[in-house]
């Protein structure tokens, strides 16, 4: 069975009215007061693509590409804090490690 609750509820809520990703994200930001949490981890429109993609996975909703419907502009910024360009450091110079 699949809790609805939290965030699952707010995405069934939404899908029952809305099946185009665009109208989606609207809907979701206007569910929780508008675009101003997007920046962090725990943000909404975040927290409710993790739960659509667990839905998919498991069976409990269908994704579809609607060829003719426009699509979605995503961006995201080069770098912020959980995303960012790989840097190779030498272990020795981490201040984590226990002095031997």
């Amino acid at each position: 069975r699949l809790p609805l609750t939290g965030i699952f509820k707010v995405v069934v809520d939404v899908l029952e009215k809305e099946t185009r990703i665009d109208r989606i994200h609207k809907m979701i930001l206007e569910y929780f007061g508008g675009p101003g949490r997007t920046q962090t981890h725990r943000s909404p429109i975040k927290l409710a693509v993790q739960a659509m993609e667990a839905m998919i996975n498991e069976g409990w909703i269908t994704a579809k590409i609607d060829k003719k419907a426009p699509s979605m502009t995503i961006s995201r910024p080069e770098e912020n804090d959980f995303i960012h360009w790989n840097r190779d450091e030498d272990p020795a110079s981490r201040q984590d490690t226990e002095a031997g």
